[in-house]
């Protein structure tokens, strides 16, 4: 994706847009990129003049795919964390993987009490793909942050 990113959004005809979302990295994990890192930080670099972005984590249970020669959830999402720490007025998180815990948490909980109504899963049982509830999670935070931090 970053060379298609990169000639027709952040260097197309019109320049770089005002603000950029980006959720990457899941497919580095299952497909044990090694390379990640450098990837990562050209991305960045390409993504620089961009005054508004918005790093989207990765949820803690697709460490159950992680490879020995790839990165880990913990390792992008310090990467994402990295990146916010250094710029925290141009870089922005949307914390999924913080979402994706507290959700399955409050499942556990409702489970352990012996409630019937348990509160929806925002990933379905693969521990990857958002459920229809997760897909409105994200639609929600996206379009909330786009308009409300990066419209200042």
């Amino acid at each position: 994706m970053t060379p298609l990113m990169e000639s027709r959004i952040i260097k197309g005809p019109d320049g770089p847009p005002h603000s950029i979302f980006i959720n990457l990295g899941t497919n580095d994990i299952v497909r044990a990129n090694p390379d990640w890192r450098s990837a990562w930080n050209r991305l960045m670099t390409d993504t620089a003049s961009i005054p508004c972005e918005v790093l989207f984590t990765i949820n803690p249970f697709v460490n159950s795919y992680a490879h020995g020669d790839g990165p880990t959830v913990q390792d992008i999402n310090g990467a994402i964390a990295e990146e916010h720490a250094a710029q925290p007025t141009r870089v922005h998180i949307i914390d999924w993987g913080a979402a994706v815990r507290a959700d399955h948490a409050a499942i556990h909980a409702a489970q352990a009490e012996g409630s019937t109504h348990l509160p929806p899963p925002l990933i379905r049982a693969d521990g990857i793909h958002p459920t229809v509830q997760g897909q409105r999670w994200i639609a929600q935070h996206i379009e909330s942050t786009l308009d409300t931090v990066c419209r200042q």
